[in-house]
């Protein structure tokens, strides 16, 4: 099998930049740290082959300054057509990632608690992870648990009877921005189904909340959860070294931001994100599968991975999705171990964390 790598653009631009900027100072010098995108290439194109996947994206961006360590997409080919490997731009029809976005909005709203417990032992059971439900849940251990339903239930709870102020909270939130960048000349605007759309129904909300009737780019949802990670700050992606560009001083209160960050360090620590993570580098994030398309033999999945860390000082945002063909998926744990083997090199190499 033959793989288009997106990233070795970015690599050379990041190199040549570099070098040019020796001999013109006003040239533009690249973000791009090359020896970990080169490891970051390698860890993701390993993992493809060992899962026969399709596709595969990872971004590595500085929590507080938006910069871009390291952006890698590589697609698989089995002709000698290596394209433009654009695919980190590429809009995702749907992201397992939203959940998070769905209840900080809840939150948000003043009609939610993060203590309240949501009844989730009847409802739709294509929303559930048992037959039944999980019973009795607080918003926290519904992340914890990577409860579908809890969301879906809260979402209803909260923007039933207003679908529209559901909306106006994403956009108050700058959920989905940026909607464009000089150095991306590729990304496009988020795409979403609001009450406007002629296909809308009453059984868009529940599952607009989980991440159906939408189209993202990583890039994108990577902002939204640095600015988690950033105490509410959301900062603009950069591609080239310059100064730092706020999109939105405070997504949300800190209160609501603090609880969200505690329940993804619950998710990772203990709930069904669990993974041998480096302790001295703790992961905070949601990771998650969503099926995208279904064929005449096999379903496509997306697995998705988003998170932070260390979780004490975040220092890096990080997002890894893979596309593959049919089972296994793994609960999107195949995501989560490209990021592990991403994090135990940059430990190893000593010089990406500051210790201050």
């Amino acid at each position: 099998m033959r793989y288009v790598y997106g990233c070795l653009f970015l690599v050379l631009t990041s190199i040549s930049c570099q070098n040019k900027q020796r001999v013109e100072s006003k040239e533009k010098v690249s973000t791009i740290d090359s020896t970990l995108q080169i490891k970051v290439t390698e860890i993701l194109k390993d993992k493809m082959e060992e899962v026969n996947a399709l596709s595969g994206q990872v971004i590595i961006m500085e929590t507080k300054t938006g910069e871009i360590k390291a952006m890698v997409g590589i697609e698989n080919t089995d002709t000698f057509n290596y394209g433009k490997g654009e695919n980190i731009f590429t809009y995702r029809k749907e992201s397992s990632l939203m959940p998070v976005v769905s209840l900080l909005a809840a939150l948000e709203s003043g009609k939610a608690t993060f203590t309240e417990q949501f009844d989730t032992s009847k409802g739709n059971p294509l929303l559930s992870e048992k037959p039944f439900g999980n019973g009795l849940l607080t918003i926290s251990e519904g992340i914890k648990a990577n409860s579908s339903l809890l969301t879906a239930k809260v979402i209803e709870q909260v923007y039933g009877d207003d679908p529209n102020a559901f909306y106006a909270q994403l956009n108050k939130m700058s959920y989905g921005k940026p909607y464009q960048l000089d150095s991306m000349p590729n990304l496009k605007s988020i795409t979403i189904v609001t009450p406007e759309h002629e296909i809308w129904e009453s059984s868009v909300l529940p599952l607009a909340s989980l991440g159906f009737y939408q189209r993202i780019a990583p890039i994108q949802m990577l902002t939204f959860y640095n600015a988690i990670a950033n105490d509410g700050k959301m900062v603009q992606p950069q591609l080239y070294k310059g100064t730092m560009e706020v999109i939105n001083p405070q997504i949300a209160s800190k209160a609501n931001i603090g609880n969200i960050k505690e329940a993804l360090i619950e998710h990772t620590v203990e709930g069904l994100d669990k993974t041998s993570y480096p302790e001295s580098v703790p992961i905070a994030g949601k990771q998650g599968f969503i099926e995208l398309s279904i064929g005449d033999n096999e379903t496509e999945f997306a697995l998705e991975f988003c998170g932070y860390f260390p979780v004490d000082n975040p220092q890096y945002s990080i997002i890894v999705s893979l596309n593959k063909m049919g089972l296994p998926v793994g609960g999107g744990l195949i995501a989560n171990d490209v990021c592990k083997q991403i994090v135990n090199y940059m430990i190893d190499k000593q010089s990406y964390f500051d210790c201050n």
